[in-house]
């Protein structure tokens, strides 16, 4: 603590011994510490730690190579890493300071408590074994087309059960002498991705989370901690005599005039931008003579993580409200968590309800900031989703930042995060090839400019692209990036946020030392992450020569099936399929007449054709990239026919999906053993749509597409997730007997539903 500085108790917090407090490391003194630097054709030095491996000197190009297959086709590549890895573990172990005793001694081995020990865990070991050859899902089959879970890269899990061997804890570089590293490497990596770079003090960070959950957790925190760092820095100008030179530091509002910090109101600081805000102890250092760590370790005794939010009521004065974030209705469930947790409550979560798409309707939006400018009530975030869970939605992320740039002019300022836990991988798809030193020309323009055989619409190009341009994101390895769990991320287009998120004991090093355990939520996690998410991005580069080309196989077959959907009922069948998504004619509002001219023409030319028939014909190339969802869930409904006509009761058609659900997905018994796995020839998910959470706009669009009639209030509705990474042909045996496992359980139990359902006039 600085000398000038009041007393803990008159600061409003609790009293705390004062070698306590001094335990405890605030801000971080070089955040430039992951400076990397090619070492020698195959390692770089990451920092003063040299001959690090290369993360991107190493990609497969072939992708028969990097998942061990639905039918185990690789096992005996896997099996040969897994060798590997012992034989590594253990010669590693034996070759530590061989002098050493040895411990375990062949005598021991010899007697009978050790052989019946052995013996007994080799038993117990096989009965587990067996109850996961039973009931274990089979996520690496093309028969599971359910939750957001498949099959895992081979690097991924070679890299974890090295990591797991190894046992390392990433809370600390003493602790974790490789993986720490290796973390550094691979968050570099999706900083890249995005089109971020990472060379200098003020740009791009990411740290690997838990989950996706906690990074939005982790996001709110830190703006909430950005949006009262105005409001902390002129509490510690008023009582820190080593600021007193810095007294008269200015900042730009939003409306582009200069003023003395100390003499803005509330509602100005609080509509300060990002970048402006993590600059000033920078500008304040340079007055002052001092490093810019210097007077971060002087400020951050006065923001909310130090004398909590009832520290800062005087904030508040003047103003509406608390602060706000706004949130899509499609929103992960974790953004009111975040609210709550952070001390704004959930009600300050502001739900956006959705358009007819499933995307955060913008004039909601509007009206929200309207209500907030009017009010005088401080918005924290825009949340922007890219890859809704449930709909497979990408918000209009370009309209988001447009409108940032109107309100601006109004005087309100807000920070939007991009949700792309799920979809976030998906922007390798057209991404440009590049390695683990990046220059600003390489990242001038990231993105691949031919995208006619890219299997995403214009306008999901666009949000990828558009990414860069806000201010957190949150993307998971472990979802469409195919890692094991648990590999969540975080990434800050300006790492100087980590001056308020730093938090490290003694124990855990110096903060020069390059640890991330000290940013951020959690402390303690496994290094075996950070080796599973670096080893899969060394040899499958998160561009679109690697994971581009797995996700370009999802979005394909994603599409095929859509198309298979749009034509799956015949005449003769006892229910119609409506997917969710709606055809690009039927989206752009054009007559009917032209929506069943852009049906036959995808019937002809597009359903069960092959991609090299498809990218043959130009005009079914372009119209098959506007096809289906924005990534790869696909929603759909199956709704009966009565007497030859399409069901009208929303109640009968709820039944019916219900059913559907019921058979393809596993039960459990009154003993509650689970069926055996082996007894499913097809697993799908569902979802319930209610009207509260998405609003009228989608709920009466879908409904209406149905065939029901009124406005229900909730609708249930199938959803596969399509992460086969493999190219299939639709015409395929196989494929068709999945079609055909589908129809005629549909058909069996639309017959029995039509019985008490209504039929359309």
């Amino acid at each position: 603590m600085s000398g000038g500085e009041a007393p803990l108790m008159e600061r409003g917090v609790l009293a705390m011994d004062e070698g306590d407090a001094l335990m405890l490391t605030r801000v971080h003194k070089k955040p430039g510490f992951v400076t990397v630097r090619r070492h020698g054709p195959r390692t770089v030095n990451v920092g003063k730690y040299s001959s690090v491996p290369d993360i991107g000197a190493a990609p497969i190009d072939e992708p028969a190579a990097w998942f061990l297959g639905p039918r185990a086709e690789n096992s005996e590549v896997l099996t040969t890493l897994t060798k590997d890895v012992l034989e590594h573990i253990g010669a590693y172990r034996r070759g530590y300071l061989p002098e050493d005793p040895i411990i375990i001694t062949p005598e021991m081995q010899a007697t009978s408590s050790y052989t019946t020990a052995v013996a007994e865990m080799s038993t117990s070991f096989k009965e587990v074994l067996g109850y996961f050859a039973e009931r274990a899902t089979p996520f690496f089959s093309l028969r599971y087309q359910a939750h957001m879970t498949g099959d895992n890269p081979m690097p991924a899990l070679a890299g974890y059960f090295l990591g797991m061997l190894h046992n390392p804890n990433n809370v600390t570089i003493q602790a974790s002498t490789t993986t720490t590293l290796l973390e550094l490497l691979a968050m570099r990596d999706l900083c890249h991705m995005v089109g971020w770079s990472t060379e200098n003090d003020d740009q791009a960070w990411s740290h690997i989370t838990a989950d996706g959950s906690i990074a939005n957790n982790e996001a709110v925190w830190t703006a909430r901690e950005v949006k009262f760092l105005p409001f902390a820095i002129v509490k510690a100008l008023q009582k820190e005599p080593s600021l007193a030179g810095a007294k008269d530091v200015e900042v730009t509002l939003t409306s582009g005039t200069k003023k003395r910090l100390d003499q803005t109101t509330n509602w100005e600081r609080f509509n300060i931008r990002r970048d402006e805000i993590l600059a000033l102890p920078g500008r304040m250092a340079a007055k002052l003579g001092k490093q810019p760590y210097e007077v971060w370790s002087v400020v951050v005794n006065y923001d909310v993580n130090a004398v909590g939010v009832w520290g800062m009521l005087d904030a508040f004065e003047g103003l509406g409200g608390a602060p706000t974030l706004f949130t899509p209705s499609t929103r992960h469930y974790s953004w009111p968590k975040a609210a709550a947790v952070n001390g704004f409550g959930t009600e300050r979560d502001v739900t956006m309800m959705v358009d007819a798409d499933g995307r955060m309707s913008i004039d909601e939006l509007t009206k929200g900031l309207d209500t907030a400018l009017s009010k005088k009530i401080p918005v924290l975030l825009v949340v922007a989703v890219n890859g809704s869970t449930e709909e497979s939605a990408i918000d209009d992320l370009t309209k988001i930042l447009a409108v940032r740039e109107d309100y601006r002019k109004k005087g309100l300022e807000f920070d939007i995060h991009v949700d792309a836990a799920w979809g976030g991988y998906f922007m390798t798809v057209v991404r440009k090839d590049f390695g683990s030193v990046v220059t600003p020309a390489d990242l001038e323009n990231p993105f691949i400019e031919d995208t006619r055989k890219v299997p995403m619409s214009d306008y999901s190009i666009e949000q990828f692209k558009a990414v860069r341009e806000v201010d957190s994101v949150t993307i998971d390895p472990h979802k469409s990036g195919y890692i094991q769990y648990t590999a969540g991320s975080i990434l800050y287009r300006n790492k100087e946020v980590l001056n308020l998120v730093t938090f490290t004991g003694a124990y855990i090093g110096a903060a020069t030392e390059p640890t991330v355990g000290m940013f951020g939520l959690e402390g303690s996690k496994a290094g075996a992450t950070a080796a599973s998410v670096f080893f899969a991005h060394r040899c499958i580069r998160p561009s679109e020569r690697g994971y581009g080309r797995i996700l370009t196989f999802a979005l394909q077959n994603t599409r095929r099936l859509y198309t298979d959907l749009l034509f799956l009922s015949r005449p003769e069948d006892s229910f119609v399929c409506t997917p969710l998504p709606r055809i690009p004619a039927e989206r752009s509002g054009a007559s009917a007449a032209e929506q069943e001219k852009q049906l036959a023409f995808i019937k002809e030319t597009i359903w069960g054709k092959t991609i090299e028939e498809i990218e043959a014909n130009p005009e079914a190339l372009a119209l098959f990239r506007e096809l289906g969802p924005d990534q790869n869930i696909l929603d759909y409904g199956f709704n009966p026919r009565v007497d030859g006509k399409v069901n009208t009761d929303p109640e009968a058609y709820n039944q019916l999906m219900q059913g559907v659900y019921d058979a393809f997905h596993i039960h459990y018994d009154k003993e509650g053993l689970a069926d055996n796995i082996h007894n499913y020839k097809l697993l799908l998910s569902y979802t319930i749509f209610k009207r509260h959470e998405y609003g009228d706009a989608f709920m009466d669009t879908f409904a209406k597409r149905l065939g029901l009639e009124g406005r229900p209030e909730e609708l249930y509705c199938l959803r596969s997730v399509i992460m086969d990474p493999y190219a299939l042909n639709l015409n395929s045996a196989f494929t068709q007997q999945l079609v055909d496992i589908l129809r005629d359980k549909v058909n069996e139990l639309a017959r029995r539903t039509s019985r008490s359902a209504s039929p359309s006039a």
